[in-house]
């Protein structure tokens, strides 16, 4: 979420091109999701921020089957007691998008200058 809106949307594809990955922008914009996500507080502040969302395709699943996990998870435990870690779940891909996360992270650090916004975007002028 929020791909486009710095230059850190670049950075991101690049690290996924090298996972043999794709990175896709927000998928159902219309719900708001970046300015919903905990990297919110970042962005009103005007430091440029995005956030991993798992997607909706998974290596070697056919589609739609992410949805219809997400879709159940939500109807049967999100919030209620039961919305706890389950170790049966595979944690490959969270730990894809860990690795990727890291490259990022490490590409910012060593870049120069720091990431900035998508001339345009309403938060450029926060951080100018």
């Amino acid at each position: 979420m929020g791909l486009k809106k710095s230059n850190l949307g670049p950075l991101f594809a690049e690290a996924a091109r090298q996972q043999e990955r794709t990175v896709l922008p927000d998928q159902v914009p219309e719900q708001g999701l970046f300015y919903r996500c905990d990297h919110f507080s970042f962005a009103k502040i005007g430091v440029p921020c995005c956030t991993l969302d798992c997607g909706l395709d998974a290596i070697g699943k056919p589609e739609g089957w992410v949805k219809k996990q997400i879709d159940a998870y939500i109807e049967n435990h999100y919030h209620q007691p039961s919305d706890e870690y389950d170790p049966a779940w595979n944690l490959e891909g969270a730990v894809m998008d860990l690795q990727l996360a890291f490259q990022v992270a490490l590409r910012v650090a060593n870049q120069e200058p720091m990431p900035q916004w998508t001339p345009g975007d309403e938060f450029e002028d926060l951080r100018q």
